[in-house]
């Protein structure tokens, strides 16, 4: 943690934003909860720090989004989604998030940034899916 703190205080005069991310697919891997994730965000009084909302690992750590993430917004410098429990494409309907609502009811009211795509896809399936988010059609 006291790395992390480092981290953020050396980076941001140069205004460059530094992530946690909590995972749930590791073992002894020391970040595994989003709420120990805003504490250390919280502790750190540097507004460079933020915590990486990533949908596949916020699912399986502690499900319920639509509440975690309400109490997440201050605290969210990046968003990533996949879908839950394959990893598979996030607007897939073989999984648990409703990856519409997500972005677009919790997301978006807060969120105007990229969004990151991480997921296993051996389907070859197409991206039309993204003209639904995208803001240049």
């Amino acid at each position: 943690i006291d790395l992390v703190y480092q981290a953020a205080t050396f980076f941001q005069p140069h205004h460059i934003m530094c992530l946690i991310e909590p995972i749930s697919t590791r073992l002894n891997y020391y970040l595994r909860s989003y709420s120990t994730a805003i504490d250390i965000v919280k502790s750190s009084k540097a507004d460079n720090l933020k915590v990486m909302l990533d949908s596949f690992h916020l699912q399986r750590l502690h499900g319920n989004l639509t509440e975690r993430v309400q109490e997440m917004i201050p605290f969210v410098g990046h968003v990533q989604i996949s879908q839950t429990p394959k990893r598979n494409c996030p607007m897939s309907d073989d999984g648990e998030v409703n990856h519409r609502y997500f972005i677009s009811k919790l997301v978006e009211p807060f969120y105007q940034d990229f969004i990151g795509l991480e997921y296993n896809d051996s389907s070859n399936a197409s991206f039309e899916w993204l003209n639904e988010f995208s803001t240049t059609n």
